[in-house]
């Protein structure tokens, strides 16, 4: 798989309120995080293009509780495959928490836009797997 991958976060609403962030990761791999917002509905409208190259199973959301003074709190995942991507993935998505319990929805938009990768586009946003 190689390509353009683009994850557009619009926003959600959740039971829990504080300092929320969404964070995107492919596979395991931390690839970006959306800035903090107060609030049960965050309104993020963020979005990153990230150019990948290897083959992925997974993107995986976090939502985040922000902590000034320990570790920032996981409150709830929603993952998609990557496969998917291909025909686009666009809506509202439960996201849940380790009790596999709903804590809101994320309002999303990812897209898998296949080709070869040029010079210019791997500056910077380049995800590459090793086989």
């Amino acid at each position: 798989m190689e390509g353009k991958l683009s994850i557009w976060i619009k926003g959600g609403s959740f039971s829990h309120s504080s300092d929320l962030y969404m964070k995107v990761l492919i596979d395991d791999k931390e690839v970006w995080k959306t800035d903090e917002k107060d609030g049960s509905s965050p309104d993020w409208d963020s979005t990153v293009v990230k150019h990948i190259k290897g083959e992925y199973e997974k993107i995986i959301l976090k939502l985040m509780d922000e902590d000034t003074f320990s570790r920032d709190d996981v409150i709830g995942t929603v993952e998609f495959p990557i496969c998917d991507t291909v025909s686009g993935i666009n809506g509202s998505f439960d996201v849940k928490d380790a009790e596999d319990n709903s804590v809101g929805t994320v309002d999303v938009n990812i897209n898998f836009e296949e080709g070869d990768v040029s010079m210019f586009d791997l500056l910077g946003s380049m995800l590459h797997k090793d086989d």
